[in-house]
């Protein structure tokens, strides 16, 4: 994700980044009130909430950032996805994801998400 001339993106960035996930969240809700049409906002809400273990928000929140992004940035939220299912425990789907992100853009990040359900379940 691109970094934003926001300061209220910055601060979000920042907790975000720092793994402040409890101020991150606080700040990211106030983000996506004041800036709904931001990709962003949506992509670390989901993130944070995928790593407090509300998947099923994580996902509607997902969904939110899909609506946002043209076709040739979708990897965003496959990546997203990836991760997602990755910390709920299910690599073989969060393998899947990294791929179709990969076939989406290729980038070294996409690249390096994948490597850790491979090493785990095998090249296949």
């Amino acid at each position: 994700m691109k970094k934003k001339n926001n300061t209220d993106w910055d601060i979000l960035f920042n907790y975000w980044q720092n793994g402040n996930l409890s101020c991150a969240f606080e700040c990211v809700e106030l983000f996506i009130e004041k800036t709904p049409h931001t990709v962003n906002g949506w992509i670390v809400k989901a993130d944070i909430l995928s790593n407090f273990a509300r998947y099923s928000e994580a996902e509607k929140h997902l969904q939110e950032a899909e609506k946002l992004l043209k076709k040739e940035s979708m990897f965003l939220v496959y990546n997203q996805y990836g991760h997602l299912y990755k910390n709920k425990g299910d690599l073989k789907k969060a393998k899947k994801l990294y791929k179709k992100s990969l076939a989406n853009k290729e980038t070294s990040e996409g690249y390096n998400f994948l490597g850790s359900p491979v090493v785990h379940l095998g090249k296949s």
